[in-house]
């Protein structure tokens, strides 16, 4: 029990460090706690007199694919893209996963590609499976992942069980 009350002793003692404060009162506290800031919470809270702490809220969505940000006026939260997933390529579908980052799911598409034997057809993906036809032009299939599940380049694997 002692050491529990030394351990909040030292928690509050380090939160009024970090905080602004003393002040003699809750009102003069309260009146000088407030930064206008909508994005931030702040208490006045007693240790030998009154200090400020202060929250803020960073509006993370715990998603690696956005920038977030706490507009201060009005305390909404923004998630803007990070960046593209874009690789330039019409035979994929470029995405952002929220941990894994980028994925380039393979999709159907019209490209062609001549070719006179199937290794002809290999385009340095993994997520893809693909044949020369006898038209001598390469026919590309996505590996049977899901949204969900996706293929991940350069592993050429579901990230889950394939769909098929």
């Amino acid at each position: 029990m002692k050491l529990l009350l030394k351990l909040i002793f030292v928690f509050i003692f380090i939160k009024c460090i970090l905080a602004q404060g003393p002040y003699d009162t809750l009102e003069e506290c309260q009146s000088i706690c407030k930064d206008n800031n909508a994005c931030t919470t702040q208490n006045c809270v007693w240790y030998y007199g009154w200090f400020c702490s202060s929250n803020t809220n960073t509006c993370s969505d715990d998603s690696i694919c956005t920038n977030d940000y706490c507009d201060p006026v009005n305390g909404t939260c923004h998630h803007t893209p990070a960046f593209s997933c874009d690789d330039n390529d019409p035979c994929t579908l470029d995405t952002c996963h929220f941990t894994l980052g980028c994925i380039h799911i393979t999709q159907a598409c019209n490209v062609v590609v001549p070719c006179n034997k199937t290794s002809d057809c290999f385009r340095g993906r993994n997520c893809e499976t693909y044949t020369c036809k006898s038209s001598h032009t390469c026919e590309y299939q996505a590996k049977p992942c899901s949204a969900e599940q996706p293929c991940i380049e350069p592993l050429g694997v579901c990230v889950g069980n394939p769909t098929n």
